[in-house]
């Protein structure tokens, strides 16, 4: 169904351009970490699933722009801890 005269195609979802889409967010206690086996793993394998050849994308989901992926990529792989001040 169209959103302020937009259809929901793959393209504008994944351009930004659908007013009715929005990234999808998983957060995660630091602590939780070393707490968790296998979590650190875990994150690096559903940030590289977002590739538009990637796992979720086959299941139906849309993929994260380059510079989205590549910027979780680094998120995870340095365990950056949330900024509020940087929420959307």
């Amino acid at each position: 169904m169209p959103l302020n005269g937009i259809e929901p195609t793959y393209e504008t979802i994944a351009q930004n351009r659908y007013p009715g889409s929005r990234p999808l967010f998983i957060y995660v206690k630091k602590a939780h970490l070393s707490a968790v086996k296998g979590l650190r793993e875990f994150l690096a394998q559903y940030a590289a699933s977002w590739d538009p050849n990637g796992p979720l994308v086959a299941k139906g989901l849309i993929a994260s722009q380059t510079d989205v992926r590549a910027r979780a990529a680094q998120i995870v792989k340095d365990e950056t801890t949330l900024d509020p001040t940087h929420l959307p």
